[in-house]
């Protein structure tokens, strides 16, 4: 019985063969790729400028804001590309003003090193207990949703 390599080498030989007048000699050579070169990703300006087209979408439509859950909708806004998990992640953006992020703790020390600076954090999911700091003792349980409502409201939105 023929080896998978030689199965391999007897089709290339065939190949090769087939194509008129060509001819296979030495190693495989890498195209001409052009090295990459920075930025990678689009600078804070280009998402802060995309946030005011959207903050200028909401006072059109007469809203105070949005929530934006969507990842990828958040992602866009504000180039913080958290990793999506079972863990809510929220964005308020306002008609006017700085987004607020909600996130998990495990994503804070990222969502610092970015340009939106205001943000709350749980500790983990399902959350229990005190927000914005690490709990070595469960509390009752949360609401997520319910307590980025309660964030907004604190801010001055909505009726809490």
């Amino acid at each position: 019985m023929q080896t998978r390599r030689q199965f391999v080498i007897a089709g290339a030989a065939g190949a090769t063969g087939a194509v008129a007048g060509s001819r296979v000699e030495g190693e495989i050579q890498p195209g001409n790729v052009p090295e990459l070169r920075p930025p990678f990703r689009l600078s804070k300006e280009w998402h802060q400028a995309a946030v005011r087209r959207f903050q200028v979408r909401l006072a059109e439509k007469g809203l105070a804001g949005a929530i934006v859950s969507d990842v990828l909708n958040r992602n866009y806004l504000t180039g913080i590309f958290l990793t999506e998990t079972e863990r809510p992640n929220f964005l308020f953006v306002p008609a006017q003003g700085e987004p607020v992020a909600f996130i998990p703790g495990l994503d804070k020390d990222m969502a610092a090193s970015w340009w939106v600076k205001e943000y709350e954090w749980y500790f983990d999911y399902p959350h229990a207990g005190h927000y914005g700091q690490v709990a070595w003792k469960a509390g009752a349980r949360e609401d997520l949703f319910i307590w980025m409502l309660k964030g907004i409201a604190r801010r001055g939105w909505g009726k809490g």
